[in-house]
């Protein structure tokens, strides 16, 4: 089962066109480079608002799920 909520999957899916079956069956390398990704609108999202502007919706979406390490991402019986 994934570790990811619906929203963080919608989220995947509209920016990167990434849906849950595909995250499921993704491997190590896929997943690091998805984060590398969110953490890619991380920054762009950081230096559009400025220092004192306050986060938007999609920056703590892509937060979040940088934050996701691959042994976090699912629960796996193997």
């Amino acid at each position: 089962m994934l570790s990811l909520s619906k929203t963080q999957l919608d989220f995947l899916d509209t920016e990167f066109g990434v849906d849950a079956k595909t995250i499921e069956l993704v491997d190590r390398d896929r997943w690091n480079l998805i984060r590398d990704e969110c953490i890619g609108i991380v920054v762009e999202e950081t230096a559009y608002d400025g220092e004192f502007g306050e986060p938007s919706e999609r920056f703590l979406m892509a937060e979040s799920i940088a934050d996701v390490t691959y042994s976090k991402l699912q629960h796996r019986n193997r």
